[in-house]
């Protein structure tokens, strides 16, 4: 019996991290798209650059960077997270 309270824990846990992850994700694409409609009308601004990327300011564009930006340094993060857990219940 507390085995299985424990997998249903865990389970909603991840559910719960998930979910976060997600609603976070979708938050800095609203806020990306906001951002690329403003930025060229306020400081005249036409393209931005990522290291060797160029690209144009659009409310799309921005919407995708940043979505894609926070989705990977969140889930690089996310994943090291997992990776100490297991070694820790390992120990």
């Amino acid at each position: 019996m507390t085995e299985n309270v424990r997998l249903s824990a865990v389970l909603s846990g991840k559910r719960v991290v998930a979910t976060v992850y997600v609603g976070v994700v979708a938050l800095a694409g609203v806020l990306g798209y906001v951002l690329g409609i403003i930025l060229p009308a306020q400081k005249n601004v036409e393209m931005a650059e990522l290291g060797p990327i160029t690209f144009e300011i659009t409310p799309v564009s921005f919407a995708l960077y940043g979505m894609v930006m926070l989705a990977l340094s969140l889930g690089v993060l996310l994943a090291l997270v997992q990776v100490a857990s297991r070694v820790d219940d390992a120990a």
